[in-house]
């Protein structure tokens, strides 16, 4: 016999779709996958459960934690809006470089 399960560890597609920050019909696609966990409750064609650990050990393969961005870079700049100094002196040295590739560029 397997072991017991707590009730509070089940979810359904809703619970995932909550958890993974998609809609519901992504977390319903994603059930289709082979790769995804099998149910641990089945109750006719619509009604499942899975285990939460199951569905987060899943959704840590098909999303691997991303790195977290380098400050001192432009684009830590310009696209995430950062203005600690090192942001800030790598877009002012970036806008320096830009300026003379643009002057060299108007002598020829």
């Amino acid at each position: 016999m397997g072991r017991m399960v707590d009730v509070d560890e089940l979810v359904g597609i809703p619970e995932i779709a909550a958890i993974a920050e998609v809609v519901a019909a992504t977390a319903y696609e994603w059930t289709k996958d082979e790769t995804f966990p099998e149910p641990v409750i089945r109750h006719g064609l619509k009604f499942r459960l899975w285990l939460e650990p199951q569905v987060q050990e899943w959704l840590r393969t098909l999303r691997p934690a991303r790195a977290e961005p380098t400050h001192g870079t432009q684009s830590m700049y310009s696209v995430r809006r950062c203005r600690c100094d090192l942001c800030r002196a790598a877009n002012t040295e970036t806008q320096r470089e830009y300026r003379a590739r643009r002057k060299a560029a108007s002598w020829r």
